[in-house]
């Protein structure tokens, strides 16, 4: 939705409706940080990779970024889920449009995908999130633990899902005309 405010500085004085209305409007539309819209996380055509299906849109530091659909993404390192239990991966996206994953811990072996879910970590200074990984190792045939990077993310593990972070709620369309008579 589109947010328009129309105000005559001479006529919006510190205290007015129109100054209280217009300092309202600036905090409901003050997105400084975060994903606008989502990229799209899914697995990639080679499975031990991840790639992004749409353009994402970015706020770092209050300035607007995007970042092109992307292929054949890889892991920072080769993050490990235990055998048989849960691991989440922070994927995170700089001003630069870089591309970094980051765990709670060398390895991870949590009981329940919630408690992985829970320990992610938080985006690294001048990062934002993008969205995460969450995967169950499995092994039932013989897999053994799950390593980023060597693994792939459909026949080697039990589950895996990419959640992309929830865009930010749309803002009504608000318009506010301080006339010279001082009506609003």
């Amino acid at each position: 939705m589109d947010l328009v405010v129309t105000l005559s500085t001479a006529n919006a004085a510190e205290g007015s409706l129109a100054w209280a209305l217009a300092k309202i409007v600036q905090q409901l539309t003050r997105h400084n940080e975060g994903v606008l819209v989502p990229g799209g996380l899914e697995v990639s055509a080679t499975a031990e990779k991840f790639k992004t299906t749409e353009t994402a849109y970015f706020k770092i530091g209050g300035v607007q970024y995007t970042k092109a659909a992307t292929d054949n993404l890889e892991f920072s390192v080769g993050h490990v889920v235990k055998a048989e239990k849960w691991g989440a991966i922070l994927i995170q996206i700089d001003a630069a449009g870089t591309i970094s994953t980051k765990v709670s811990g060398a390895e991870q072996a949590f009981d329940t995908r919630a408690a992985a879910e829970a320990a992610l970590p938080a985006p690294d200074e001048g990062n934002v999130a993008l969205g995460h990984l969450v995967v169950q190792a499995q092994d039932s045939d013989g897999h053994g633990d799950w390593t980023a990077n060597a693994d792939d993310l459909t026949d080697d593990v039990a589950f895996a899902e990419f959640v992309d972070v929830e865009k930010p709620p749309a803002v009504a369309r608000l318009v506010v005309r301080n006339y010279p008579n001082g009506q609003l």
